[in-house]
């Protein structure tokens, strides 16, 4: 009898869960790592009013006059109840309505994924892979102003090999995908510095 092999989402939440253990400042010095090839960035952003900080400011590079900055909020907790779940999220939408020293306002993105990890698709809704950037979690986010930094799975052909690739979701659409470093500004333009 064949073993049932890991779905993507199983294969994502365990190296999320990986990332969990570590401390939020180690996390964040990955993902700068990561993704400093493609952005500029930025840590430990503090608000005009000195009443907020946000762990990142993401800059692609692409995006020469700095027209569509993007927060990142990083929380390292393996469990979260309901209220933690909410206390995060009014939070990062709390960020989508401040002004930052440098970057005015921003679009905030969570990291690890809300969608698949801490919320999933329920029986009522029509279901997505959680792992895309179009699901329903997406988009519920996205009314608090608020999208994902998610990690996907990819398959190369011809070889069936899979590595692992991050994207910024946002309103149930990619917004950057690490694949083809493609930054999709127009996705965030209703956003750009007056949110």
């Amino acid at each position: 009898m064949q073993e049932k092999q890991p779905s993507e989402e199983e294969i994502i939440a365990g190296q999320l869960k990986g990332l969990q253990s570590l401390p939020e400042k180690e996390i964040q010095e990955r993902l700068t790592e990561s993704l400093s090839q493609f952005f500029f960035i930025y840590n430990e952003v503090v608000s005009v009013d000195n009443k907020s900080r946000i762990d990142s400011v993401l800059i692609h590079k692409s995006d020469t006059r700095a027209q569509y900055p993007m927060g990142l909020e990083i929380k390292t907790t393996q469990s979260m109840k309901g209220v933690k779940i909410a206390d995060w999220l009014l939070q990062a939408h709390r960020y989508s309505k401040t002004e930052f020293k440098e970057f005015g306002r921003l679009i905030p993105f969570v990291f690890p994924q809300i969608s698949g990890m801490y919320l999933s698709e329920g029986v009522l809704v029509s279901e997505h892979s959680l792992s895309d950037a179009q699901n329903n979690v997406s988009t519920f986010l996205s009314r608090f102003k608020v999208g994902e930094l998610k990690l996907y799975r990819y398959q190369h052909w011809p070889s069936r090999m899979y590595s692992t690739f991050m994207r910024l979701a946002y309103k149930g659409q990619r917004v950057w995908d690490q694949n083809n470093d493609r930054f999709f500004k127009d996705k965030l333009s209703d956003l750009s510095k007056a949110a």
